[in-house]
């Protein structure tokens, strides 16, 4: 590897965003695009290989653009794999829109509303979105589409027109990542919810497995943040602790999927949020391997990956922080 050339780095902050880049050498870059990903788009058996997304940054914290496959290595429990393909671009992302309109969000539904228009603001005209709803059960709303109006829309009527007092988050995180399995390229859930699950068919620990064998980020926002703060006093002992359980479950989603979770208090948070969030997924690295240990236990297994790159021309290869989902289950085809 040689340090001449030298990665882009997005400056990242959650009041703003501002990007101070050092260009990649035009070679390097090429390079990094011809090596794309064919025809891996889930995690499957019999182990053919494994999609994992990461994002990488700096100290800092600033995102890391540019790095070519050389500068990865990956490793499942502990062992060294061999990255097979590799796909650094910006391409358009496919994003769903998971939106909680149960009626126990009442009084909530102007956070939502806001929430909503900040993340289309942000997407790209080449962009596809999606929005699924879910109350007593999941619904698709409006499947993948560039018109974005038309997720407004088909947002607006269902927080206005709310559904059952059901909330069943687990329900619907297991109905959207078995669809987005099907789904090629930079995709993510962005989800809005309070977090709470009153009646799920399937429960937590099925949620977990599905997230844990999917290629499929997960990034959350809890809603109601505000009113549950000028409350809390006033809750009974099970309310709060079920408060608590439903921040435990956006936390949890995110993070086995290699995302990340967000707890605002204001809606003038909304706007960094999902600038910070189309950043990470925009310059998100997809890498993939072919496991060496090929059996198909059904077992939980580890990844790690790391980056290295000479940050201050020093001559020395410095490790960046790395964010990728940390475990993956083999899933048995049949």
């Amino acid at each position: 590897m040689n340090a001449r050339f030298g990665p882009i780095i997005v400056l990242l902050t959650f009041a703003a965003f501002c990007s101070g880049t050092i260009s990649a050498q035009q070679k390097e870059k090429q390079k990094g695009q011809e090596e794309q990903v064919e025809g891996v788009s889930s995690i499957t058996v019999k182990i053919p290989a494994v999609t994992v997304n990461v994002t990488v940054t700096d100290k800092r914290g600033n995102l890391i653009k540019g790095l070519t496959k050389d500068y990865f290595k990956v490793y499942e429990d502990g062992k060294e794999q061999e990255i097979t393909n590799f796909f650094p671009d910006e391409a358009p992302l496919s994003i769903v829109l998971l939106l909680e309109t149960s009626r126990q969000i009442q009084g909530l539904e102007y956070d939502y509303w806001y929430a909503t228009l900040d993340f289309i603001r942000n997407l790209r005209r080449e962009d596809y979105c999606a929005l699924v709803t879910y109350d007593m059960k999941p619904r698709i709303a409006a499947d993948f589409t560039l018109d974005k109006n038309k997720i407004i829309s088909e947002a607006n009527v269902n927080l206005y027109f709310k559904g059952f007092n059901e909330s069943n988050l687990s329900d619907a995180i297991i109905f959207v990542l078995e669809r987005m399995a099907e789904v090629d390229g930079k995709k993510a859930v962005v989800l809005l919810s309070t977090g709470l699950d009153t009646f799920s068919k399937r429960n937590y620990d099925d949620a977990i497995e599905v997230a844990e064998s999917s290629d499929t980020v997960v990034y959350a926002i809890s809603m109601g943040q505000l009113v549950r703060l000028r409350y809390e006093t006033r809750m009974s002992d099970i309310l709060q602790s079920d408060f608590r359980f439903a921040d435990l479950r956006l936390k949890t989603f995110a993070k086995i999927t290699g995302g990340e979770s967000y707890f605002p208090r204001f809606a003038t948070e909304y706007p960094a949020i999902f600038q910070n969030i189309l950043l990470y997924l925009r310059y998100q690295y997809t890498l993939a391997y072919t496991p060496r240990n090929q059996d198909t236990d059904d077992e939980k297994r580890k990844i790690e990956v790391k980056a290295f790159f000479d940050m201050d021309g020093d001559g020395k290869m410095d490790e960046l922080k790395v964010r990728h989902k940390k475990t993956y289950r083999v899933a048995i085809s049949e």
